[in-house]
């Protein structure tokens, strides 16, 4: 009786080779494996890349710079920018960046094997379309210009969403990166419209801060959606991803991973909590706070508030309808923040094996309160430098205690896969405030109040519009990779069975 390894057909003679007519036919002719690596290569898209972006970022500071020499001319009422041959020249980098990149991306992505590739020569087109459409407004049009290119900037802003829209629908399988191509396509209309508004309207300036951080969210995000899509198709390609870990270290983990849960322990668990409705409570405080400036200066205008440099003044009405707001946005943020901080430390525990604690915000938010009652109560029992000390030590509890819950949510986020980058940004964004805060208290003296007020409703609308978008993609990712895991272990509720070892099983044949 012979033993045969499993698998094997019947009739081999024991110890024969494996069948290696394959191998041998590819060794006689000229195949060569590094030259077959080589013809994969993708297109190069990084120059266009950086072209597309640095365009973009140089039309933004141009056309921010116009029109805040506009607003300074017409003492803050009017927001019309005079630009000049430089806004020209860094549009068409931008465009001719943009358009290029888009014909190698569509390539590439065709290389790669993705399905519902938009065609290479879309981009171009629209191009096309949108310079000779400004030609032709130029050319044509003599009286109410100004209407007409508000006119012409909406059709390019839609011919833009649309193209974007395009670009999506091909991301929408290449990973988690067409949700940068849906903002790269709404962000522009949104600031459009807010732009054009206080163009033709005095009272909706307050808004061109909020069109100044979406410009700037613009190019993070267009660069964030080029180079996801470069970064899937290169590793499609070439069938690298230089960020992957290897098969065996994959395998091994989860081996370890499910070791660690124990077969004895009964079937996982596969409960979801809802988290959208709490995330969508810390996106409408969010929200809330950046329509702050707006409120203040409709509250000057009205004659219920004052404030020159440093010192405010609210009377009764102004001082009901801040509180209302405060209250409001702060039972949002905390009541939404600490449901989903909760909901989220379940999933992820559900799902992975590090994870972090479902106490930690509800522990950090006590401990934050405690602390400002303290100092509160405190700080007034002693003389004014005792009180200081006290102060700068419940402000580095504070401290603590925040940037504490965030990286341990951070690290579960990595641990599960999910991005990093947001919590990274989440933690230094107010970091960020804090070092750009000191210069501007010390511009409340050299600075006329209303100048000063504009560059702090502005800071306050970049910063907190920063905080907001790297806050809800923070949340918004750690979802997504909980309920990824989730899926996954559903699905595969251990190793896969062609992947154990036989235990003692053999094929006889006599």
């Amino acid at each position: 009786m012979t033993l045969m390894p499993t698998g094997m057909p019947t009739g081999m003679p024991t110890g024969s080779p494996p069948d290696r007519r394959l191998a041998d036919s590819l060794l006689a002719s000229d195949f060569n494996p590094e030259r077959e690596l080589r013809s994969r290569r993708p297109f190069p898209t990084a120059w266009a890349r950086l072209l597309a972006t640095g365009g973009l970022l140089a039309v933004v500071l141009i056309v921010g710079s116009a029109t805040l020499d506009a607003l300074r001319a017409s003492d803050w009422e009017q927001a019309r920018p005079d630009l000049d041959i430089r806004a020209a020249w860094a549009a068409a980098v931008a465009a001719g960046g943009g358009a290029a990149w888009c014909v190698l991306g569509a390539l590439n992505a065709r290389r790669a094997g993705l399905r519902n590739v938009v065609h290479w020569l879309a981009a171009p087109l629209v191009v096309a379309l949108q310079a000779g459409s400004w030609f032709a407004v130029d050319r044509l049009v003599e009286s109410d210009r100004t209407r007409a290119f508000a006119a012409w900037l909406g059709g390019v802003l839609l011919l833009h969403a649309l193209l974007s829209s395009m670009y999506r629908a091909t991301a929408a399988e290449a990973g988690d990166i067409d949700a940068h191509f849906s903002l790269v396509g709404w962000l522009p209309l949104l600031g459009g419209v807010v732009a054009v508004l206080a163009v033709y309207e005095p009272g909706a300036v307050f808004g061109l801060p909020m069109v100044g951080a979406v410009s700037l969210w613009l190019v993070v995000e267009s660069y964030q959606a080029m180079a996801g899509w470069d970064r899937e198709c290169r590793m499609r390609i070439t069938g690298v991803d230089p960020r992957a870990k290897s098969v065996a270290d994959e395998f091994e983990q989860a081996v370890q991973q499910r070791a660690a849960r124990g077969e004895q322990g009964g079937a996982e668990r596969t409960s979801f909590h809802h988290t959208l409705l709490p995330r969508a409570m810390v996106l409408a405080a969010l929200l809330l706070g950046l329509s702050l400036p707006a409120w203040v200066v409709l509250l000057e205008r009205r004659g219920h508030m004052t404030v020159a440099g440093l010192d405010v003044t609210v009377d009764a009405t102004a001082g009901r309808l801040l509180a209302v707001l405060g209250i409001a946005a702060a039972a949002s943020y905390a009541i939404g923040g600490i449901w989903w901080a909760v909901a989220a430390a379940l999933n992820a525990a559900n799902s992975s094996q590090w994870s972090v604690a479902p106490w930690s915000a509800p522990v950090g938010y006590v401990v934050a309160v405690a602390t400002v009652l303290t100092v509160a109560r405190l700080s007034g029992r002693f003389d004014d430098d005792t009180a200081t000390v006290i102060v700068l030590i419940g402000l580095f509890v504070l401290i603590a205690a925040h940037f504490a819950v965030l990286r341990a949510y951070r690290h579960t986020a990595d641990a599960m896969g999910g991005a990093a980058g947001p919590w990274t940004r989440v933690i230094l964004i107010p970091l960020v405030a804090a070092v750009v805060a000191v210069p501007v208290v010390f511009l409340a003296s050299s600075l006329a109040d209303h100048v000063f007020e504009v560059v702090a409703h502005v800071g306050w609308v970049l910063l907190l519009a920063a905080y907001s978008a790297s806050l809800y993609s923070a949340m918004e990712s750690f979802d997504r990779a909980c309920r990824g895991r989730l899926l996954m272990h559903v699905q595969f509720t251990g190793v896969p069975e062609f992947l154990k070892r036989p235990e003692n099983t053999t094929d006889t044949e006599s």
